[in-house]
């Protein structure tokens, strides 16, 4: 009977030690917090249920300060989101002045939509993170940021193939480069992307699918304005996004994070 009682605590411990590997790989990229505290607990109670009371109580107290530091550093990203949006109730967080812009199924569509669709708040927004999802259905994806109004932002415009940099000064365009990166990304037909632009500075980094596809360090510095008598920049700005003419995509789980 002893043989077997220290059989069946040998294998507890052996079991709880692949739970608990798995509870802290599965927390960092897979799994919830839960099912992470319920893995981590398992692993203590199996593993140390073969050592004396004292040792159970110092790792537990250990394991315990780690889960609370875990829990803190969840705790500090989410409130470093500074926006957010699904689209359940339309776009009441949006502003725009005319377009075809519809919500359903939590996802956002614009087309038509000239000038754009901004955030509502924003307008003092520096460096940033601006993050979401996007579907291609007609020629391109555009991405606003920096926007001080409809007449005066920065947007990189996605074709599947090449990103695109656009200037809009004074209500006129500016396209000074483009930039193929259909050698880092394969985006097909009707396929959702992610996308992540990361705005320090006057540099902008552009990620899709975790995939760095784009950097300039010069994106938000002075530029001419059309009439050639003095610069802009793009210091601070709302984000959104454009679709001009028969041009329409589709995006959802919209989040900005603030960069310190």
């Amino acid at each position: 009977m002893n043989n077997l009682y220290g059989k069946l605590k040998f294998w507890g411990s052996i079991i709880g030690i692949i739970l608990g590997v798995f509870g802290i790989i599965n927390y960092f990229f897979v799994w919830r917090l839960l099912k992470s505290i319920i893995l981590g607990i398992t692993f203590i109670g199996l593993y140390l249920w073969r050592y004396p009371q004292i040792i159970m109580n110092v790792v537990f107290i250990l394991w315990l300060l780690a889960l609370s530091y875990l829990v803190w550093v969840r705790i500090k990203k989410i409130r470093e989101c500074i926006f957010k949006d699904n689209f359940k109730r339309g776009t009441e967080k949006w502003d725009y002045e005319f377009g075809e812009i519809k919500t359903e199924n939590n996802e956002l569509s614009v087309s038509k939509c000239y000038s754009g669709i901004l955030t509502r708040g924003g307008q003092n927004w520096g460096n940033c993170e601006f993050k979401f999802q996007s579907k291609i259905i007609k020629e391109c994806s555009g991405w606003i940021v920096r926007a001080k109004d409809f007449n005066n932002y920065v947007m990189f415009q996605f074709t599947k193939e090449k990103i695109r940099l656009h200037y809009r000064i004074e209500g006129c365009w500016d396209v000074p480069e483009e930039k193929l990166i259909n050698n880092v990304v394969d985006i097909k037909d009707n396929e959702w992307f992610s996308v992540k632009i990361k705005i320090n500075g006057d540099s902008a980094l552009i990620f899709i699918n975790n995939k760095e596809v784009y950097y300039r360090n010069d994106v938000f510095s002075k530029h001419p304005s059309n009439t050639d008598v003095h610069y802009i920049s793009f210091p601070i700005g709302r984000v959104g996004f454009r679709q001009s003419g028969d041009e329409r995509a589709l995006f959802k789980n919209v989040k900005v994070y603030l960069i310190s």
